[in-house]
């Protein structure tokens, strides 16, 4: 089974997703930082990833960039508590924070189908 990639420099956002993603039957690594996070892709692509828009050093819209190059065909959720209009073509989601747990886990299963049993 592959799994989903989740990419924040906040541990209780990486440490909530996780949770609720694991609840539900999906395999989930977490990074807190864009060079871990790019490092795990590298060795095994992912299913989905969901990463921040603001991480140190590198904005999640370039990670996403480089994340089309490493694992092409996998689709990018931009996590944002921006307010106004974010319109991002690398992905094919933007979830703003706060988000509820429900409506990532529908997120999630609409492009991550699950298939059998975890």
């Amino acid at each position: 089974m592959s799994y989903i990639l989740v990419i924040d420099d906040e541990p209780l956002i990486c440490w909530l997703v996780e949770e609720a993603l694991r609840e539900s039957g999906y395999r989930v690594k977490t990074a807190p930082d864009w060079q871990k996070g790019l490092s795990l892709a590298r060795e095994e692509a992912p299913a989905l990833v969901l990463v921040d828009l603001k991480l140190p050093g590198k904005s999640g819209v370039a990670v996403l960039d480089e994340l089309a190059r490493l694992a092409p065909g996998v689709p990018g959720v931009l996590i944002t508590g921006e307010p106004g209009e974010v319109s991002v073509p690398q992905a094919a989601f933007v979830l703003r924070k706060p988000f509820d747990l429900s409506d990532l886990r529908r997120l999630v299963q609409e492009m991550v189908p699950l298939s059998g049993k975890p």
